[in-house]
């Protein structure tokens, strides 16, 4: 996912587990946080990293405010039921096949479930890909106009601008992976 490697390459951020590989399949869409990842910083900071596609002409889209799983509505749970994403995080540490990124997810758990907000830093991090003809400065919705209402956390927007509809850039690249493959 184009989150990882944006967060990974350019702010450090470090991953204990890479959720992506067991979330979606024809059977099982993936749930919970899309990606959870730590910065040390002066203060650690917990990256929860969520990421909507949409084609849909309103801005800002339905994906960002108004769906049932809208970024809003899924980052203000992990803020609000800070005892599952602490549970989250406590279980994405400990699969870490690297011991200092598993020892920061594990002081991560520690401080968020102790509140120690002197010691870690929430960071909600969003993630829209959308035709560039229909991106606008709406887009950002309430991440923009009402960010207290992510408090303790603060924000980071994307809107990664694609060149055509979201149908139409799946089936250019589905085609480049099967000429890849050799199987067309």
């Amino acid at each position: 996912m184009f989150c990882y490697v944006l967060l990974e390459q350019n702010f450090d951020v470090k991953f204990a587990y890479r959720s992506i590989r067991d979330r979606e399949t024809i059977q099982l869409t993936g749930r919970g946080i899309d990606a959870v990842g730590v910065v040390n910083l002066d203060k650690l900071m917990l990256v929860l990293a969520e990421a909507k596609v949409s084609d849909e002409g309103k801005s800002p889209p339905n994906v960002v405010d108004n769906a049932a799983d809208s970024l809003s509505k899924q980052h203000k749970n992990h803020i609000a039921d800070i005892e599952i994403t602490t549970k989250k995080i406590w279980d994405l540490g400990r699969r870490s096949s690297d011991q200092e990124t598993q020892e920061l997810f594990l002081k991560a758990y520690l401080y968020l479930d102790h509140k120690r907000w002197d010691k870690i830093e929430l960071l909600v991090s969003c993630f829209l890909v959308r035709p560039k003809n229909k991106y606008t400065q709406k887009d950002y919705g309430s991440f923009r106009t009402q960010p207290n209402a992510y408090s303790p956390a603060n924000i980071n927007f994307w809107v990664i601008c694609i060149p055509d509809t979201v149908q139409a850039v799946v089936t250019k690249w589905h085609e480049a992976i099967k000429r890849i493959a050799g199987t067309i």
